[in-house]
């Protein structure tokens, strides 16, 4: 078995097989995830929820959840989908631009810029 690719999460599915997911995975299926704790593992984690022994009624309510998901400005209606997001040029971006700066809990300067 090949060695798995860099950056990757298991999770174990809703039959306990583990599924190995990769940060591509993982972004491709940003606004599929779901947040619901009631949904099975594979619907919060954005697959196609094959495996889930949910009922039908949860099913068709996380497909009615697509659009809140996909909400980035409730009071406009204004929604986003996968072209607008490019999250490795994000990271890109912002480490050339904001270096990350971990701030423990009670740090007077928790909320400061670097």
């Amino acid at each position: 078995m090949p060695p798995p690719p860099r950056s990757t999460n298991t999770i174990l599915s809703s039959n306990k097989r583990p599924v190995m997911l990769s940060f591509d995975d993982i972004s491709h299926r940003l606004f599929d995830m779901s947040f619901d704790p009631y949904n099975c593992v594979e619907l919060r984690w954005g697959g196609d929820g094959m495996g889930c022994p949910d009922q039908a009624g949860k099913r068709r309510y996380y497909a009615m959840e697509a659009q809140a998901r996909r909400a980035i400005d409730p009071n406009t209606g204004a929604v986003a989908g996968p072209a607008d997001t490019d999250i490795r040029g994000l990271i890109l971006f912002m480490s050339a631009r904001a270096p990350w700066v971990q701030r423990m809990p009670g740090d007077p300067r928790q909320f400061l810029l670097p």
